[in-house]
């Protein structure tokens, strides 16, 4: 299955400074937590693959998950 027979979805992520957005992001897309706070610098972008169930049907759904830095001003 190529990328052109998913379903596509875009989640953006959006908050104050600190708040843990990236950490949610890495926790759901790659599984892992890190403590550490590293300040996001402009807007990342991930993509995770996950299979959902529509009324009976398992459908492909391509997550493009959205980190944006939460300073003020941006």
């Amino acid at each position: 299955m190529n990328d052109d027979d998913l379903m596509k979805v875009k989640i953006c992520f959006i908050g104050d400074a600190g708040v843990g957005k990236t950490s949610l992001i890495k926790r759901f897309v790659l599984d892992v937590f890190d403590d550490r706070y590293i300040a996001t610098i402009g807007t990342k972008v991930t993509k995770k693959i996950v299979e959902v169930n529509d009324q009976g049907t398992n459908v492909k759904v391509m997550m493009l998950v959205w980190d944006i830095m939460g300073q003020k001003g941006f």
